[in-house]
C-alpha cells in the first residue's frame, strides 16, 4: 500500500475509503494485482457504519466497529489522504482540498453521505439525551441501546414506514434486537412488518429448550 498523495494520474480513482470503496477496490486488485488503482479518503479511522444499528441493538460494541483504515486499505492500492471537493468530468479529473488536481480514466464515486442534522430545529441539542438517539452516529448508537434495555414496557412496537433508502433494512435490525431481549426476558415479541404498518401480536411466552 501506498500513501503518496502527489500522485497525479490514476487508471481507476475511487472516491471514499469505506466500506463499499475498499470493497471495489479489493475486488478490482484480486481480478488484476497490476491494474492502477488510486483511493481517495482523508481519514485515517474506519468505521463500519452497517455495524451501527447492531451496536444500537446490543449484538456489537461502539468499538467493534471502528479501524485504522490502513488495516483494511488493500496493499497494491494507492491511499491519497485527502478530500475530493468538486469533479470536473469533462477533464477526467477531480481536485482536492489540498488543491491538488487527480486525473482517471475510470472514477468510482463512493463518498457516502452527509448527515444534516441541523435541519431539524433543536435536534442537535437534545442528541444523546431525553431519549433522542440516532443509530446513524458512532457515539449515540450506544444510547440506543441503553434505551432499550431501560424500556419499562414488555410490548414493543416498531413502526416501518415506506422509505425508499437503505433505512428499511436498518430499521428492522433493532426489531430483531427487540426479540433477542423479549428472549432474554422469556418473552417475545411478534412484529410483522407491512408496507405501512407494523402488527404487533404482543408478549408470547418463549417455548421451553
Amino acid at each position: 500500500m501506498s500513501d503518496q498523495n502527489f500522485s497525479q494520474s490514476h487508471v481507476i480513482v475511487i472516491v471514499g475509503g469505506g466500506a463499499a470503496g475498499l470493497s471495489v477496490a479489493a475486488g478490482l486488485l484480486r481480478k488484476s494485482g497490476d491494474i492502477d488503482v488510486a483511493i481517495i479518503e482523508p481519514s485515517s479511522d474506519h468505521y463500519y457504519q452497517p455495524g451501527w444499528t447492531l451496536v444500537g441493538g446490543g449484538a456489537m460494541s461502539a468499538e467493534e466497529t471502528h479501524r485504522q483504515e490502513q488495516e483494511y486499505m488493500p496493499d497494491k492500492a494507492t491511499w491519497i489522504k485527502d478530500a475530493v471537493v468538486s469533479f470536473q468530468p469533462d477533464a477526467n479529473q477531480v481536485t482536492l482540498a489540498s488543491g491538488k488536481t487527480v486525473n482517471y480514466k475510470y472514477l468510482v464515486v463512493a463518498a457516502g453521505l452527509q448527515l444534516d442534522w441541523d435541519s431539524v430545529s433543536g435536534l442537535v441539542d437534545t442528541l444523546g439525551f431525553n431519549g433522542v438517539t440516532s443509530n446513524y452516529r458512532f457515539d449515540l448508537a450506544p444510547y440506543t441501546w441503553r434505551l432499550t434495555q431501560d424500556f419499562p414496557v414488555r410490548r414493543r412496537c416498531l413502526h416501518n414506514r415506506p422509505c425508499q433508502s437503505n433505512a428499511r433494512v436498518r430499521r428492522k435490525k433493532p426489531c430483531i434486537s427487540a426479540l433477542i431481549i423479549g428472549e432474554k426476558a422469556n418473552s417475545l415479541l411478534m412484529c410483522t412488518f407491512t408496507a405501512r404498518e407494523v402488527q404487533c401480536s404482543g408478549c408470547l411466552p418463549m417455548p421451553k429448550r
